[in-house]
């Protein structure tokens, strides 16, 4: 799970959710717990991991603008799906 913005600083929402509710997933993570929150990723078999590959490869090539896009569109992919944790949570 990720911090996320709210008001007057950061906020990790893993102990937010930790303590909030039980899951019927393995794990806490956040590619676990937002599709029960009713987001669904566009591109399923992205990961931190994979991330961070296509981040290494981009420093290498900083001219691949197709690499970018897709680095962008996970980040944009994660924060929105936060921010549908977030929104869930408080529902809860």
């Amino acid at each position: 799970m990720c911090c996320m913005l709210l008001g007057t600083g950061w906020w990790d929402l893993l102990p937010v959710v930790t303590d909030s509710v039980v899951v019927p997933v393995r794990g806490y993570g956040l590619k676990k717990v937002a599709p029960l929150a009713g987001y669904r990723y566009e591109t399923e078999e992205s990961s931190v991991a994979q991330a961070i590959l296509w981040f290494r490869e981009y420093q290498e090539h900083p001219e691949n603008r197709k690499l970018l896009a897709t680095i962008l569109n996970y980040n944009q992919e994660d924060c929105l799906a936060l921010k549908a944790v977030y929104e869930w949570l408080r529902r809860l």
